[in-house]
């Protein structure tokens, strides 16, 4: 943009380069190749392949566009020439009997395009399509600098094309409203067309929520929305809770609320995305059959008839384009307790991250294809993984120049597959999709052959030991069973046992994230009780080399913005959300190829996000937030005060704070450079404290007003008969009026019993049949997090105590560093009963991450550095007697 005034804006579009080849293409016939810098455009198989450009201006809302071209500067024109035919993409697929359709592509061409007059072609500059985004509105403007007449053989280009733009402001514009999303991209990534002094910047910096105006349903309030299956409501709700107290106003809509149709659930989503607060977050909670995805009818692979479907159109409910509105979000669920894991694992990653550097490790899988023999890569599988590793890792010459150009701090993990002599010398192949493909070295360099080849074995290993996430590049089988090079599928994924340290999973190639109709490769990283993953993205059909690998590029550099260094979108921020990523990937797919291209519309289709749409990726060993602020508050005050988060001494900018009171009210501020959140709130009632940061633990507290805190009150002292059913009495516990409180009855200490409605301020215990002291704990907690505690005792008077206590037994083991080590205790027993509980603890050496602590087998993750760790195996048996052992782990590098 060169100029702009009032409402007209003077435009220059320049060509400074381009090269031109000569191809010889499978129909035997030489054609002539033209390449532009990042160029691409919407094209059909078989027509010429005359690429352009296109830029997303921001322009006022509803305004009417009128494009004047001013001048245009013509190279000189070229003869005898013949543009090569637009061919069809090679799909990634493998199908069930190995057969590669990659290898047998027809040739096509449309004789008739190249018959065609050159007065059908499309114009040098248009605007071609208007996009809302979240209520902001922009025009895509297309630059088209190819002028081929292929009647007469001709092509001369429009090397500066000079342009205006005038608008209309509409009367029919829409209010704005608040967007809690912060979905500003960079100011530098964005050609704005709109008059400042028009549409000034609204702050909506701690601006308490409209979602709680009492007009608007509980839907229209919500900013993440939650659909579920109606039997899992009750399963999700903890996921919910924990959104709430990060100071999202939640709604959770059964498929009966709702409707279960595509029509109606988009209907329910675009009304409350357009009344109230902007809906941010939507997640469906259940799988297809349960919450049915949006049905589209026919594949160029599958067929014109095949039905299938996708998540994504439910993203689009503003304005009538392709661009996601909001951001998905799938748990792709049979079953209460395959929704229970994947609820868990997402509350664990942000509440109870694993203590791990594991986070900054990262798993590269996919294949160097070769299949004709003559050392060039077939496709870009290999390249794209080589440069993601650089990229992420240490230096394996992927970049030029010298020096480690590019280095994220990852050790990187691989499992490759080479179609090729590693002996000999090795090239990349492949073609251009834009400047996200950076050249690669014309050799494949030594350093990077040095990985060599990994199967299933290698990939099993990088996941159990721990790494933050996966992306693998390469063919996926037809049928959504898994990835094909190398081999693995559902069955090695179930059989993952990575406990605690799920990682994301990008897994860019065919039909892995296959969702309705069966159960595939996507639903058992998710299911997976044992391990697994806690997000994943693959495509739910088969998919296409070229676009793929230009996802690859998008989503790294959405998580980054440096990984494809000439572009950053206009539309969307960078984010650690690997959901969020996904659209911003998608638009850099729409810049690239068009949003009217069919497969760039499909690719965006295919790639659904399975997981918490919110969650963030760790990239870091989570740390622990020390959090300042006022413990009290004075009732009925306006308050006045600064939150202060720290992670070690380091005052910590960027970390969400969110202060919510008893009635949902919630206040979200974030915190500046000096790790500053302030607040000017009303003091109504106690108010949770909840500060998350991607790479920190999340800090959980309260703020409480004088007077206004649930107090827990217990009969001290009781004593009992043996055998026999006690009564633990919470009723004379005081709540404040008005407040919500639940009620928790947990066993201290004595001999194991059981509780009967633990959840309940009147329960009961039955006491064991021998002698002994049983502690039990009350605690009341109301829904701001405030809580109190009391100890209630009972003495037993027991009868004549025959029974003998259980045995423990356990083993010491050996075992190296950064490596799961068992723990054994299979060998206890009890002389005359059984035991009924397990559960080991660590007692010395390094902290370190206990799976399944609570079974007669555990594991436990060993530190990078020589040591000795000491566990203790406590058994109890079916009447309430222990007994404790110790096992050490002599942990050798």
């Amino acid at each position: 943009m060169l100029e702009k005034q009032g409402h007209s804006a003077v435009f220059e579009a320049k060509l400074t380069e381009l090269t031109l080849a000569k191809v010889k293409m499978a129909d035997g016939n030489i054609y002539n190749r033209i390449m532009l810098p990042d160029g691409a455009a919407p094209s059909e198989p078989g027509k010429p392949n005359l690429t352009g450009y296109r830029q997303l201006v921001r322009i006022p809302d509803g305004a009417e566009l009128e494009l004047v071209v001013e001048s245009v500067e013509w190279s000189k024109t070229y003869t005898d020439m013949v543009v090569d035919p637009v061919q069809l993409p090679f799909p990634d697929v493998v199908e069930e009997d190995g057969n590669r359709p990659d290898q047998h592509m027809p040739f096509v061409k449309d004789d008739a395009a190249y018959n065609a007059l050159t007065e059908s072609e499309v114009p040098l500059i248009s605007v071609v399509e208007t996009v809302r985004v979240r209520g902001k509105s922009y025009a895509v403007i297309s630059y088209r600098p190819i002028d081929f007449n292929s009647i007469e053989g001709t092509v001369r280009f429009a090397q500066k094309v000079r342009f205006k733009v005038n608008y209309i402001l509409s009367d029919a514009s829409e209010p704005k409203r608040e967007d809690k999303l912060e979905f500003d991209a960079k100011k530098k990534a964005v050609i704005d067309l709109r008059d400042e002094q028009v549409e000034p910047k609204q702050k909506m910096d701690n601006v308490p929520s409209q979602g709680n105006k009492a007009d608007l349903t509980p839907a229209q309030k919500a900013d993440y929305l939650i659909i579920t299956a109606d039997r899992f409501q009750q399963t999700v709700e903890p996921l919910a809770a924990w959104k709430r107290k990060k100071g999202y106003q939640v709604h959770v809509a059964t498929i009966t609320e709702v409707g279960n149709t595509q029509a109606q659930i988009k209907a329910y989503i675009k009304d409350a995305y357009s009344n109230g607060t902007m809906t941010s977050y939507v997640l469906l909670v259940g799988d297809h059959e349960d919450i049915p995805g949006y049905e589209i009818v026919g594949h160029p692979y599958h067929g014109k008839n095949h039905r299938w479907h996708t998540d994504y159109e439910y993203t689009l409910v503003d304005g009538d384009d392709k661009y996601s509105d909001v951001v998905i979000g799938r748990l792709p669920g049979d079953t209460e307790s395959q929704i229970t894991t994947m609820v868990n694992r997402s509350l664990n990653y942000e509440q109870n991250p694993t203590d791990s550097d594991r986070y900054k490790h990262v798993l590269l899988a996919g294949q160097y294809q070769d299949r004709d023999a003559d050392r060039v890569a077939d496709r870009m599988f290999m390249e794209d993984l080589h440069r993601a590793a650089d990229f992420l890792g240490p230096d394996y010459d992927f970049f030029s120049g010298l020096g480690d150009r590019f280095n994220k701090g990852y050790s990187v993990h691989t499992a490759l597959q080479w179609d090729a002599d590693l002996t000999k010398e090795l090239k990349y192949g492949g073609w251009n999709y834009g400047s996200a493909r950076v050249n690669p070295p014309s050799s494949v360099p030594q350093v990077w052959k040095d990985q060599g080849n990994g199967d299933r074995v290698q990939i099993a290993d990088a996941i159990n030991q721990g790494v933050g996430f996966v992306m693998h590049r390469d063919h996926g089988y037809g049928n959504g069973s898994g990835w094909a090079d190398p081999h693995y599928t559902a069955t090695e994924v179930n059989a993952l046992t990575n406990g605690n340290m799920a990682p994301f999973v990008f897994s860019l190639n065919c039909a892995t994230g296959w969702f309705d109709g069966k159960d595939s490769f996507a639903e058992s990283w998710m299911r997976n009780a044992n391990g697994g993953a806690v997000g994943f993205t693959g495509a739910v059909r088969v998919s296409y080399s070229g676009y793929n690998d230009l996802m690859h590029a998008a989503i790294l550099d959405s998580l980054w913005d440096d990984y494809d260094g000439a572009w950053s979108s206009a539309v969307y921020p960078v984010s650690w959300r690997p959901a969020m990523a996904l659209n911003r990937a998608k638009d850099r797919l729409f810049g690239h190829y068009g949003a009217e291209d069919s497969h760039a519309i499909l690719t965006a289709r295919f790639f659904s996000w399975f997981g918490d749409p919110e969650l963030e990726l760790r990239t870091e060993r989570p740390n622990e937030l020390t959090v300042t602020y006022p413990s009290q508050l004075a009732k009925g005050s306006q308050a006045k005060f600064d939150v202060v988060v720290r992670e070690g001494e380091r005052r910590l900018a960027k970390a969400r704070v969110a202060l919510v009171s008893a009635s949902g009210e919630a206040h979200v501020v974030t915190t500046d450079q000096n790790g500053v959140a302030q607040f000017d709130v009303p003091v109504e009632g106690n108010m949770s404290l909840t500060v998350t940061e991607h790479n920190a633990k999340a800090y959980q507290g309260q703020i409480q007003v004088e007077g206004d805190a649930p107090q827990a009150r217990v009969v001290e002292n009781i004593t009992a008969q043996a055998y026999q059913w006690v009564a633990l009495d919470g009723t004379k516990s005081v709540v404040p009026k008005g407040s919500q409180v639940t009620y928790l009855w947990q066993q201290v200490a004595g001999p194991k019993v059981r509780v009967d409605y633990a959840d309940s301020r009147f329960a009961y215990a039955i006491t064991p049949n021998y002698s002994s002291v049983l502690k039990f704990k009350l605690t009341i907690t109301d829904q701001t997090g405030a809580s109190d505690s009391a100890i209630q005792t009972i003495t037993v008077k027991g009868v004549e105590d025959s029974n003998k206590a259980p045995i423990a037994v356990v083993k010491d083991a050996m075992s190296g560093t950064n490596q799961w080590a068992a723990l054994d205790g299979t060998q206890s027993s009890d002389p005359d009963g059984k035991i009924v509980s397990y559960h080991w603890s660590q007692v010395s050496g390094p902290k370190t991450e206990i799976a399944y602590p609570d079974s007669k087998y555990a594991y436990t993750f060993t530190p990078n550095a020589e040591n000795t760790l000491t566990f203790k195996l406590t058994v109890t048996d079916n009447e309430g007697k222990t007994s404790s052992s110790i096992a050490k782990v002599m942990v050798k590098s």
